[in-house]
């Protein structure tokens, strides 16, 4: 499934689950494929979407993109590499003693 913002998957699943629109008309008004929208709306009823409750509550959770699969991404290892290796060659600037002048007074 192409990536679609959660407005419009919430927008589509109220048309179609709540307000029972046909596929044509949901995609005229969201641009979403038939296909797309009935994705969306099964992910949202196996997460515990109530089609029948009043008034409808749409969560999160029911539109939300899945977590992915796969190995997760290295560029967060690769940047505290990075970080670290900048902080390391960084030398901290020795504390100044602060000499009390006195002067004499005349």
């Amino acid at each position: 499934m192409a990536h679609h913002d959660i407005a419009t998957r919430a927008q589509a699943l109220t048309l179609k689950l709540i307000l029972q629109l046909d596929n044509k008309q949901i995609e005229a008004l969201t641009g979403l494929k038939p296909s797309t929208v009935a994705s969306i709306a099964d992910k949202a009823l196996e997460r515990g979407f109530d089609s029948h409750r009043r008034p409808p509550v749409i969560l999160y959770i029911h539109v939300c993109d899945g977590p992915r699969s796969g190995r997760p991404s290295k560029q967060k290892d690769h940047k505290d590499e990075v970080l670290q290796t900048a902080i390391s060659g960084i030398q901290r600037p020795r504390k100044r003693r602060r000499l009390q002048q006195r002067t004499s007074r005349s």
